[in-house]
């Protein structure tokens, strides 16, 4: 009898005892928080563009019957000149956004370490919004200077409080 209550009192091994661990929970809690963002991905990216491939083998309008129509769709789009074009502006800005991320990632590694030169690349990077604070400055004080013209007395004249 001793035999079988200690049996029972033994902790259960298997799933149960794995669901209860610290890797166990962590887990869980890994497939729950990313099965949300999952499904939403599913449902707003993945299916909708396998239904638009779907889509585009018929013929169709946005009421009424849909005639299958298979490949035709697509050498219509494929013998348009103006389809290339949009292509090709595609192609242009996607070459461009690249060789953005370039130049941004080699600026902040310049920025980051400790490299030769980055001082310069920090003050060349700096100077444009410290200007964009000067300049205005500059230019409102030069009117309103004692050797300036005529307007310099009116103007000091109006903005007397």
């Amino acid at each position: 009898m001793k035999d079988n209550t200690l049996a029972a009192a033994q902790p259960r091994s298997g799933l149960g005892k794995w669901a209860r661990s610290m890797r166990g929970q962590q887990m869980i809690c890994t497939i729950l928080f990313m099965l949300i963002p999952l499904l939403l991905l599913f449902t707003f990216t993945y299916l909708p563009f396998f239904k638009m491939v779907e889509f585009s083998f018929f013929k169709m309008k946005y009421i009424g019957k849909r005639t299958f129509v298979g490949l035709k769709n697509y050498i219509d789009v494929f013998t348009r000149d103006d389809c290339f074009g949009a292509l090709k502006l595609s192609l242009y800005y996607m070459v461009g956004s690249v060789v953005q991320m370039a130049v941004a990632l080699l600026f902040a590694t310049i920025l980051s370490f400790k490299v030769k030169g980055s001082k310069f690349f920090r003050g060349a990077l700096y100077f444009p919004f410290s200007s964009l604070i000067t300049c205005p400055s500059a230019w409102t004080k030069v009117p309103l200077s004692t050797g300036a013209a005529i307007s310099a007395s009116s103007l000091r004249f109006c903005c007397r409080c």
